[in-house]
């Protein structure tokens, strides 16, 4: 069981790891719509995941009545991750994930109604600390301005949703399986919509769109093993671990500028994250 527990932080580690190198090239790619960005993120995710589940000898045949969750991955996935990259362009990087991270609570309320996990009273006030600091990082100012950070904030809700879902899929497939089908099936969402928002990229954005894609599906896959070695409410805490690597990236790659409100924000996030953590272990 340790042993288990163990692989599932060290993936949801990597997994923050390349979800935040993915949002750094979501940046740099530049003035392309979010859907294009989306779309060729898949795009470029697909034959690599499907590179990677043929050389494993992974199955990819899905019963036909477990297709609905996987198109219903495939939704909540184009949503959260749609929104975060509006966030990021937005926002900056690290504001958008400092956001992303309130994922987790999400996580646990969705998994606690869909999934039938226990819900204990202590994480009211947790829920409570983490929605605090997200305010430090949205800084509420009831204007226009407002709205990036807003959508950042339904970037985490709707990947909460998302992620209880890869929760339930992996009693039913492997992390390859799920991650394939999630492109393919966001690759069909999108395609109607490129077509009012395509613009030609530069040969420099085609290398960042690559690498989205290459980045975003070695998060997915480490994620999705993450969740298939653990219970989420034992897992996720590890994936605070991007706070951190977006900031430093953001600094020293995307030279956005130093927030200390955004910084408190995203301490508090993962206060009420390792209090969560904590409790459930001595519960468990």
């Amino acid at each position: 069981m340790k042993s288990k527990k163990t692989q599932a932080a060290v993936y949801m580690i990597l997994s923050a790891f390349f979800i935040s190198l993915m949002g750094t090239a979501v940046k740099l790619t530049g003035d392309l719509s979010a859907v294009q960005k989306l779309f060729f993120r898949n795009i470029f995710m697909a034959p690599f995941v499907l590179a990677f589940a043929l050389q494993r000898k992974t199955p990819l045949r899905i019963k036909f009545k477990d297709q609905k969750f996987l198109i219903l991955r495939a939704i909540t996935g184009v949503l959260g991750v749609g929104t975060m990259i509006y966030a990021i362009d937005n926002i900056g990087l690290a504001n958008a994930v400092i956001l992303k991270q309130l994922f987790p609570f999400f996580v646990i309320i969705c998994a606690c109604i869909f999934l039938h996990e226990r819900f204990y009273l202590f994480q009211i006030p947790v829920l409570i600390i983490a929605l605090t600091g997200a305010l430090f990082v949205i800084k509420p100012s009831f204007n226009i301005n407002i709205i990036p950070f807003l959508v950042g904030l339904f970037s985490a809700l709707i990947s909460g949703a998302a992620f209880t879902i890869v929760r339930h899929l992996r009693k039913i497939a492997y992390p390859s399986t799920i991650v394939f089908y999630y492109a393919i099936y966001s690759i069909i969402i999108l395609l109607p919509f490129l077509f009012f928002s395509f613009k030609n990229p530069t040969s420099t954005q085609w290398i960042f769109l690559v690498l989205t894609g290459i980045f975003g599906a070695l998060g997915q896959l480490c994620l999705t093993k993450a969740y298939r070695c653990s219970e989420a409410s034992h897992v996720t805490i590890y994936n605070y671990a991007g706070i951190f690597f977006a900031f430093l990236l953001g600094i020293f790659l995307l030279s956005e500028e130093f927030d200390w409100l955004s910084l408190l924000g995203g301490i508090l996030i993962i206060i009420a994250g390792i209090i969560n953590f904590v409790y459930l272990r001595k519960k468990t």
